[in-house]
């Protein structure tokens, strides 16, 4: 999974998705 750099310009929901399937959490951010 490829995360973007550019955090700001996606919604914080599809960052979290993203991270979840990457196997992470937002405590792991």
């Amino acid at each position: 999974v490829i995360v973007p750099m550019h955090n700001k310009d996606i919604p914080s929901g599809t960052l979290y998705a993203i991270l979840k399937q990457a196997g992470l959490n937002k405590d792991e951010i």
